[in-house]
């Protein structure tokens, strides 16, 4: 959910059925001990310290693979909803959902300050 109106750096969703799963690959992640802001340098406390794995996605073989969706001008009375990963395997289910922010030239304003919730829901069938 975006904190304050999102106008640069908007939030991009692919349909989780228009990427094979050979299209993802393992990747590591990891993070400086420290970030540098308005020209000074400050310490992070809420980034991961350790590496972190997550999943890279390979550029798509033809123009049926991939299709992207992106929202745009999110209010701060908007959110999104995504999965991140379902362990349940099954024909037509979505397991996952590659997302990313991207900037282009039709952005402006500040930089997007948002509020990112997970959760880890487990059930029977």
């Amino acid at each position: 959910q975006s904190i304050t109106p999102a106008t640069r750096d908007a939030l991009a969703v692919c349909d989780a059925r228009s990427v094979p799963e050979e299209h993802l690959h393992e990747q590591t992640i990891y993070f400086p001990e420290t970030s540098r802001r308005d020209g000074g340098s400050w310490q992070d406390a809420y980034a991961p310290k350790a590496p972190v794995e997550a999943w890279a996605v390979e550029a798509p073989s033809g123009p049926d693979e991939h299709k992207w969706w992106y929202v745009s001008e999110m209010k701060p009375h908007e959110a999104f909803l995504l999965k991140i990963f379902d362990s349940k395997m099954e024909d037509g289910l979505a397991r996952r959902a590659p997302h990313t922010a991207f900037s282009w030239e039709g952005d402006y304003g500040l930089p997007r300050h948002s509020i990112e919730c997970r959760c880890l829901v487990l059930w029977e069938d």
